[in-house]
């Protein structure tokens, strides 16, 4: 449907101004006028602008707004606005063509303009624009300061994005008062100060992208707000169309994960995690990552997709390796049992947050033993995995000691009980760090009284 344009003059009838009339609107000072010259005449070849808020004699509040401009027949043009008030045709034109320049302006003088028009002025819904954005501000107070239409219409409701694409908005309502009923559709003005966002103008511009946006928010209205950024709605947008979506269903997580970080490439980067974890077989589900792991959790799947695919000839020599050596071991609290398989590993590292994953390699070429340590009180629940590393020499040593959090002590007591029987090196003082999450003193007593054996040095 073709946009329409709306000739706004002819659909209201209005009283015009004359800003040359100096008896009601009263010249500015001398002391104004050198003040604007000094700084319009610093640069001839830019166009400057100032703005006032004024009162007459009669009380009537209005803006002045002298407009600076060496490269006109005119230099020096002053425009008044005034509630209730338009311009002559000829002067709105002129005026308004200033609305699409590359303006200058005194940046105290205009902030200390916003804060004036804002209370003398609050019908008009002025906001806070900065001074890169002082044509809008030129544009939006002349058509908010009379019978203007639907433009004056959105930016006295401050949908200044809305009042600067109107004319690609199809079939609007040219005398309706409201925003809801300007643009119709069944939009409530909620509706309508989302797609008020630059990101989302677009979906006004006609009648199937608005009816896309109704449908996106009736799925999720909770979420489609005007808090929502870019990379949310294209998130939202993708669940909603077709062979599109980067998960099935809503995930809040990873919502709240795009607001947090605002980063339209985490989109990408997360339908990938999901696609790849859609690609592994695992006994529990990877969770979804936070955004500053979600590389490396993508990488971590992506070697177990490779380990899978390639599973029987892994199982093969993880089998010769364990052939080697039995690595069981129990007390009455716990027991550790040898990894026999690929998938096992995978499993156990999904539990552990993919702790085991960079291990595997070695794992499957000998180097290294991944050994479980489960409770004995449930011994199918993963818990503690325990990382032996082969020497030079043939011996081994125990590098890792990995859970979801870091053990208990009784766990490190266990280890070093289970190390000494089976003759392997190890030292808490490299398996544990002060800087661990959960370092407790009770893990800090363990070490001060381990490094305190007699017979305790740096080879054990």
């Amino acid at each position: 449907m073709k946009p329409i344009i709306i000739p706004i003059r002819l659909l209201f009838d209005c009283p015009e101004i004359d800003s040359n009339d100096f008896s009601t609107y009263s010249e500015c000072s001398p002391a104004l006028g050198e003040y604007m010259y000094a700084i319009a005449t610093m640069d001839t070849t830019k166009i400057y602008v100032f703005l006032f808020v004024c009162r007459n004699s009669e009380g009537v509040n209005y803006v002045v707004v002298f407009i600076w401009d060496f490269n006109s027949d005119n230099p020096v043009k002053r425009f008044i606005i005034r509630q209730g008030y338009r311009m002559s045709e000829s002067e709105e034109e002129d005026y308004l063509k200033y609305t699409n320049s590359e303006l200058e302006c005194d940046e105290d003088a205009y902030k200390e303009f916003l804060k004036k028009i804002q209370y003398v002025f609050p019908a008009w819904g002025v906001i806070n624009y900065t001074k890169e954005q002082i044509g809008v501000l030129l544009s939006h107070i002349y058509y908010a300061s009379h019978r203007s239409g639907p433009k004056g219409v959105f930016y006295r409701y401050n949908l200044t994005t809305i009042a600067e694409n109107i004319n690609h908005i199809p079939s609007i309502s040219l005398l309706s008062e409201t925003p809801e009923e300007i643009i119709g559709r069944n939009l409530s003005i909620d509706n309508i100060r989302v797609l008020n966002k630059p990101f989302m103008i677009q979906y006004l511009f006609s009648d199937e992208s608005i009816s896309m946006f109704k449908n996106i928010y009736e799925l999720f209205p909770e979420y489609v707000n005007v808090n929502m950024l870019p990379c949310q709605w294209s998130y939202l947008r993708g669940i909603s169309d077709d062979g599109q979506a980067i998960t099935e269903s809503f995930n809040e997580d990873l919502y709240s994960y795009l607001g947090e970080y605002g980063d339209e490439r985490l989109n990408a980067l997360y339908k990938e995690f999901y696609y790849v974890r859609s690609q592994i077989k695992t006994k529990s589900l990877i969770s979804t990552p936070v955004p500053v792991y979600i590389n490396e959790i993508v990488e971590h799947i992506k070697a177990i997709r490779n380990y899978q695919e390639n599973i029987k000839l892994a199982d093969d020599l993880i089998k010769k390796h364990n052939a080697d050596q039995n690595w069981v071991y129990s007390d009455s609290d716990y027991i550790v049992l040898n990894a026999t398989h690929v998938q096992e590993v995978i499993d156990e590292s999904v539990a552990l947050q993919l702790s085991l994953i960079n291990s595997i390699d070695s794992f499957v070429n000998g180097n290294v033993m991944i050994l479980l340590m489960r409770r004995v009180s449930c011994i199918h629940e993963p818990y503690v995995s325990i990382i032996v590393m082969r020497d030079v020499q043939g011996g081994y040593s125990i590098e890792y000691v990995i859970g979801r959090c870091l053990p208990p002590v009784s766990v490190y007591r266990f280890v070093e009980r289970y190390a000494r029987a089976m003759g392997i090196k190890y030292n808490p003082e490299y398996v544990l760090s002060f800087d661990d999450v959960g370092f407790t003193e009770e893990h800090k007593t363990y070490v001060e009284e381990y490094k305190a054996r007699p017979g305790i040095n740096e080879d054990d």
